[in-house]
């Protein structure tokens, strides 16, 4: 079957909306199937204060899934995160797409209450094999660098 650009424009696209409602759910194995092996995963944001980047996580695909595998030895909240992101820029270069996503996390406590969480954007390099894209490295550029005090951090990416 060919395939044209609009199809893996909308590949490209379902791919990156797919991994926030796959970690949403915590259906880690699901998520870790879209990467490719030797996938990257990073946290990143900048800080005015200090004049530099700053990287908050780096890691392989390997390590997400020893982090996915040690979750229930942590003690967590029992708030949920909502992620959404929105494709601002797709650029398809031979068999490998570069994204630019913005993205808004939410979390929900255990009361029903929510708010904004976290806002940044999803820079993605996916891998089009075939009709099937893969996430290769995923790095979060966050905005958000302060966290209030009652919800902390997260041992969920973002």
């Amino acid at each position: 079957m060919q395939t044209n650009g609009a199809d893996i424009d909308h590949a490209v696209e379902r791919l990156v909306r797919r991994s926030c409602l796959l970690l949403d759910e915590e259906r880690f194995d699901d998520y870790l199937n879209m990467c490719t092996p030797d996938f990257r995963y990073a946290i990143k944001t900048y800080s005015a204060e200090i004049r530099r980047e700053m990287t908050w996580l780096s890691t392989t695909r390997e390590q997400l899934a020893d982090l996915f595998a040690g979750l229930p030895e942590h003690v967590r909240s029992g708030d949920v995160l909502h992620r959404q992101a929105v494709i601002e820029d797709l650029e398809i270069i031979g068999g490998e797409a570069s994204t630019r996503a913005s993205v808004t996390v939410h979390r929900t406590d255990v009361h029903g209450r929510t708010w904004l969480f976290a806002v940044g954007r999803y820079h993605d390099r996916v891998r089009i094999d075939g009709n099937r894209p893969l996430l290769r490295e995923r790095t979060v550029r966050l905005q958000t660098r302060i966290f209030d005090n009652d919800s902390g951090g997260s041992h969920l990416p973002l």
